[in-house]
């Protein structure tokens, strides 16, 4: 199957790509430029990505939307959701008319069950956005949506991410996650190397912000 992922440089995405790689699909990624604090942090992560894994994926677009995205520049430590809205349907939107031209059967999103609080990022929007697809040819999926965080780590630990390469924090605090922005709260910690104990005696690795196990080699 020929899969477009919507590519973000995030846990969510990294982990996809690496599901579609493991699943045997032709991997296509597009990742969706706009102005917000964190822009050139996931734009690093996505090119390392890309640079270390260029078995996982066949070819990669970059667009850029005129998105006002003025909630995620809500300031540096800011706790709770940060909703754009539209965002996702813009993003979608354009991973669709370029799945329908290129010839992807799918367009993948890293919506998870954490999400949930995000009207566009539930489980009704994604089949919504599925259903008028459908006329194109493109299905819209979100293999991740009943995942909650620990899954998609354990997800993650299984298919061999590098978490260290991923970047989620909404409003880096200079160059560094913020540690208490929600994006930050659902696992970002974990993405920050300086975050990152290693066990002398076992080589495994956990986080010192949260506890989360993190037994990929980093």
């Amino acid at each position: 199957m020929r899969i477009l992922l919507l590519f973000s440089g995030g846990l969510d995405s990294m982990t996809l790509a690496h599901m579609a790689h493991s699943e045997g699909h032709d991997l296509g990624l597009l990742r969706v430029n706009y102005f917000h604090p964190a822009n050139n942090k996931e734009a690093g992560a996505v090119i390392a990505w890309k640079e270390r894994n260029r078995e996982r994926w066949c070819d990669a677009w970059e667009v850029t939307l005129p998105i006002w995205s003025l909630e995620l520049d809500a300031g540096i430590g800011v706790s709770g959701p940060r909703i754009v809205p539209s965002r996702n349907a813009a993003f979608v939107a354009m991973a669709i008319n370029l799945a329908a031209a290129h010839g992807f059967e799918e367009v993948w999103i890293g919506a998870t069950k954490a999400d949930r609080h995000y009207p566009d990022c539930t489980p009704q929007w994604i089949a919504a956005q599925s259903s008028m697809a459908a006329a194109f040819g493109v299905r819209v999926v979100a293999p991740l949506i009943d995942h909650d965080r620990a899954e998609v780590l354990d997800l993650a630990r299984e298919l061999h991410v590098d978490l260290a390469l991923a970047w989620s924090c909404y409003q880096p605090d200079n160059g560094r996650p913020c540690g208490a922005c929600d994006s930050c709260l659902q696992g970002s910690c974990c993405l920050d190397a300086e975050n990152h104990r290693t066990d002398p005696s076992t080589g495994e690795v956990d986080c010192v912000s949260c506890g989360a196990l993190l037994s990929v080699p980093l």
